[in-house]
Order: structure tokens, then sequence, then C-alpha cells
């Protein structure tokens, strides 16, 4: 247990640092609840973009010219705007997301929270 909570810790490290490398770096997610769940994981809110109040139009307008590190869920939805992302030509950067996501056994940003808060008890 001890060794997957600093496995966690070195990825969200490897994140933030990735960020501080590539000052263009955008977080995309859907919604509040993922963003609240990256943040508690230590990750800087300013750099994390709710993409569901936004229009396609000013969606792409955000990204242009970013690093955008993907962690919208793997789910219909999730797909749906990484499908969309893709063929305006954004470069989504997945191996945080499918990293966090696998180590913690969820499909969905908002449950990293949770299972982070059951490994830590």
């Amino acid at each position: 247990m001890h060794e997957l909570i600093e496995e966690i810790g070195t990825i969200v490290n490897d994140l933030n640092n990735y960020i501080s490398v590539y000052k263009n770096s955008i977080i995309i997610v859907e919604g509040k609840k993922d963003k609240t769940a990256l943040v508690s994981l230590g990750l800087e809110p300013s750099i994390i973009l709710e993409i569901r109040s936004l229009s396609y139009d000013k969606l792409f307008y955000r990204l242009l010219d970013k690093k955008v590190i993907d962690f919208l869920d793997e789910d219909e939805e999730g797909e749906e705007l990484r499908s969309a992302l893709k063929q305006r030509n954004v470069v989504l950067i997945s191996f945080f997301r499918r990293r966090l996501f696998s180590l913690m056994h969820v499909n969905t940003t908002e449950s990293l929270l949770t299972s982070y808060k059951h490994l830590m008890r």
C-alpha cells in the first residue's frame, strides 16, 4: 500500500515538473469535481481547465499552441471529447491520466480523489 501511495506521489511530481518545464501546458478536465480531485492530489488549480462549460470554438482557441494534458474520463463522453479534439489536430498527452487511472483502478477523474482517500486510511 505504501509503495502505491509513493508511486502516485511520483506521478504527480512528474506531472508538476513537466508543467514547470513546459510553461504552455494545460490540463483539461470535464468539470468542477474533476478539477477538485486533481488539486487534492497536489496539482496547481490555475493550469486546470474545465472544458464542459466552453463551446468548442472557445475551447479550441484556449488550447491553441498548448501542451494539452488529457484528464478526460474514460467513458463515452470523454471519448467523444477526445475525438473532437483530435479532429481539430489537438495533440493530447494522456500518459499521466492512463498511469494514475490504472494504478488507482478508476476510469473517471473525480474517482481519483475517492480512491486516494481510501488508500490514505
